[in-house]
């Protein structure tokens, strides 16, 4: 076992402890444990502490840990249905729709995957990260219009944010180029130009 491994285990005992006694806090430190668990691939455990929160009280993200402990056991329809329920309730979840699309994105089904990835970014235009994933899908899933509209997208409100990724720039670039977009191509080299120079400085 890696030092951080111990240090999550060590970590997730605390937490159990605080569950198994219903201390103060207890669904805090539920919700903690059970992100724990999963990381250790302690399955049982996560799923009883979600479960033990949603009997407590019926609050999203303990659904969406029951559907993630469905998918890391292999059982991805289960998983998908549990996200689908949780989503009839509450429509703009985002983290739902991130789940879902990494569900669809491991199955194979890549239209299904950026459905819920344009359902997030609707609902977070703001999320940088959301916006990339959803470009950089589109990009790989031949979806070139898609692709385009969604890396601009994260390009405009990425800026200086450390959740940007720089492949959407390389991408973007090879997009442009593709509809022969002389000028937006510049804009792309520039952008790059100036990355490589922070970089270089640093």
């Amino acid at each position: 076992m890696s030092k951080e491994e111990l240090q999550h285990a060590q970590a997730l005992g605390l937490c159990e402890a605080f569950y198994q006694q219903r201390a103060p806090y207890w669904t805090y430190a539920a919700r903690i444990g059970a992100e724990l668990a999963l990381r250790l691939e302690q399955l049982a455990l996560a799923d009883a502490m979600y479960a033990a929160v949603l009997a407590d009280k019926a609050v999203p993200w303990a659904k969406l840990g029951l559907a993630r402990v469905l998918q890391a056991g292999g059982q991805a329809d289960a998983a998908v249905s549990t996200i689908r329920n949780l989503l009839a309730d509450e429509p703009r979840y985002a983290d739902a729709y991130d789940v879902m699309g990494r569900i669809h994105a491991e199955q194979g089904d890549l239209a299904g995957a950026i459905a819920a990835y344009k359902q997030a970014v609707d609902i977070t235009p703001f999320s940088v990260a959301r916006a990339q994933k959803y470009g950089i899908l589109a990009w790989y899933a031949a979806e070139p219009d898609v692709a385009l509209a969604a890396l601009e997208h994260a390009a405009s409100i990425g800026g200086d944010s450390p959740h940007f990724d720089h492949q959407t720039l390389l991408l973007l670039a090879m997009a442009r180029f593709q509809k022969g977009d002389a000028a937006g191509l510049r804009q792309c080299n520039k952008q790059l130009a100036g990355v490589l120079s922070r970089h270089s400085r640093s």
